[in-house]
């Protein structure tokens, strides 16, 4: 098995404790918990009554405010959670890492993909 060297520019994170780097930091280091009861707080009384016949009521939810508004409603229609939830935090490590993705060419961006894969 060969080694490949990585560098790393940017991060991204959207995870039960916050919707970026730093608001999850903060709270992982503050001795917060990202995980809640289910039963307790539902979005909706449909929800509490599909959350109940679940086999564990405790979970790790990300929020939906703030993300939401890096993908287009396209986007939001066109793709699955998960996946809105890794383009999310690949802008973010973009962002953080100062790269432009439209400035990029179709080499660049592949590496940058084969990289996450």
């Amino acid at each position: 098995m060969s080694t490949r060297r990585v560098v790393i520019t940017g991060l991204g994170l959207l995870c039960p404790l916050g919707t970026s780097v730093a608001s999850s930091w903060s709270r992982l280091i503050a001795g917060e918990s990202g995980v809640t009861s289910l039963l307790t707080n539902p979005r909706t009384s449909a929800q509490r009554e599909e959350f109940a016949a679940l086999p564990s009521t405790v979970a790790g939810i990300v929020c939906d405010n703030e993300w939401m508004n890096l993908l287009s409603r396209d986007d939001q229609r066109k793709m699955a959670r998960f996946a809105q939830l890794g383009v999310a935090a690949s802008e973010e490590a973009l962002r953080d890492a100062n790269i432009n993705a439209k400035e990029l060419t179709p080499e660049q961006r592949e590496r940058i993909v084969s990289c996450l894969a």
